[in-house]
């Protein structure tokens, strides 16, 4: 009876062993796609953002009010209807707008492709030519992107 009983105990031992590993394994993986997603996405803004300036440093050279900043930006995607920057902050990306599909850029990206963290937008009532006051919708990141640097201004005062 003491075999079976040290076998049983060995397998139990092997069997939580083997799902504490998996479970490791598996919390490693996911760490390491957001990490790498994380950084996809900061490489991706940041691309936005140099079409953006250079669009909006060939606007001063040619002195035209009729070519709009993000131009290019827009051709690209012509859900973007403006865009956000706070200097002193991260926050420098372009906003979206979809008027037949509420939330669609809250868990996509600039290119319409599923993304956990989403572009900042505009609701799709929203009438940004005779609005005075827009709501912007974006994620607060853990890591310090999107719209984290917001929490700065809680003890300005």
């Amino acid at each position: 009876m003491g075999s079976v009983e040290q076998t049983m105990k060995n397998f139990l031992y092997s069997l939580f062993i083997g799902l504490f590993g998996i479970a490791g394994l598996t919390s490693i993986a996911f760490l390491l796609m957001y990490a790498v997603q994380s950084k996809q996405q900061a490489h991706l803004y940041s691309n936005l953002a140099a079409v953006r300036e250079q669009d909006t440093q060939q606007e001063i050279l040619s002195q035209s009010s009729v070519q709009p900043t993000s131009r290019n930006l827009y051709l690209e995607n012509a859900d973007m209807v403006g865009w956000i920057q706070i200097e002193g902050t991260n926050i420098d990306y372009p906003v979206m707008q979809t008027v037949d599909e509420p939330n669609f850029y809250l868990k996509r990206g600039f290119d319409k492709q599923y993304s956990d963290y989403g572009v900042p937008y505009v609701q799709e009532n929203c009438d940004i030519a005779l609005s005075d006051n827009c709501v912007i919708y974006g994620h607060h990141m853990n890591n310090g992107t999107m719209f984290a640097d917001l929490c700065k201004y809680e003890n300005i005062g």
